[in-house]
């Protein structure tokens, strides 16, 4: 009997169909649900997809959970529920619980949504990291910054990539951000200075990497610089590095196990 791959946003990123394309000629469903119209779909995405399914507002729950449930009438239990945009990680989690679909569920989410708990994972596996923690008050800011000095940097301990981050150098700057900080909670983080070390990758049910890729910035900074950056990408059978275990507390599932991301900004 086919899998069936429930796949949420797959026409996003646009370049990704590719993975949807491999689901589905391994001889699993690849099944769609997104807000695009089917006929705006690329025609990359629509034959990577065994059917899509259209929901109007993908925030509104209860479609999405009908959706699920018209996949499940017409295919059969769904084995996996994922998506390639890290927005919809919650929503992914929730949607596991409900139908009961192995992966990460809300109770674990936090550990790979939330930098302030990503943190608490690498220091249990020895990683260093920068001093910093949550602060919900320009009180607490200051008591960090009294341990850390300026600079200091400001981001959403659960937002995405680099969006509403920001550089405070001095008690002027922070009042006005706290005048002006986004609703949420935020993460504050001394300002470090040195070489950035990244590690990507695909990790089997296990947790175990059977392909990852290590990235090396020289000397980083706040302003993007023109540096060289050289990789190691090692495939699947050979043996990853030491290091490699670092990652694992940080992985998300994936149809066949997991993708992870590891960074020295943690």
């Amino acid at each position: 009997m086919a899998r069936n791959i429930v796949i949420l946003s797959p026409h996003f990123p646009p370049h990704y169909h590719r993975f949807w394309l491999n689901v589905k000629q391994a001889g699993a469903h690849a099944l769609g649900i997104g807000d695009e119209p089917y006929e705006a779909l690329s025609e990359e995405v629509r034959s990577a997809l065994t059917e899509y399914y259209r929901l109007p507002d993908m925030h509104d729950y209860d479609a999405l959970v009908r959706a699920c449930g018209y996949y499940t009438h017409r295919f059969g239990k769904i084995d996996r529920f994922d998506s390639l945009n890290e927005y919809w990680l919650a929503t992914e989690a929730r949607i596991r619980d409900d139908f009961n679909i192995p992966g990460i569920r809300s109770a674990d989410i936090d550990f790979i949504r939330r930098k302030s708990r990503m943190k608490e994972r690498f220091r249990a596996a020895g990683v260093r990291v920068a001093r910093g923690r949550v602060v919900h008050s320009l009180a607490e800011a200051r008591e960090l910054i009294a341990e850390t000095g300026y600079p200091v940097i400001a981001k959403p301990d659960a937002g995405v990539g680099a969006l509403n981050t920001h550089r405070v150098d001095s008690d002027s700057g922070l009042e006005r951000f706290f005048a002006c900080k986004p609703p949420g909670d935020y993460l504050m983080e001394e300002f470090i200075t040195g070489d950035i070390h990244s590690f990507d990758g695909l990790a089997d049910r296990d947790g175990n990497p059977v392909f990852f890729t290590g990235t090396s910035s020289a000397r980083a900074s706040w302003r993007p610089s023109t540096r060289r950056v050289t990789s190691i990408t090692t495939p699947c059978g050979t043996s990853p590095p030491p290091w490699r275990r670092s990652a694992g507390a940080a992985c998300r599932p994936s149809a066949s196990g997991s993708a992870f991301s590891t960074s020295s900004s943690f």
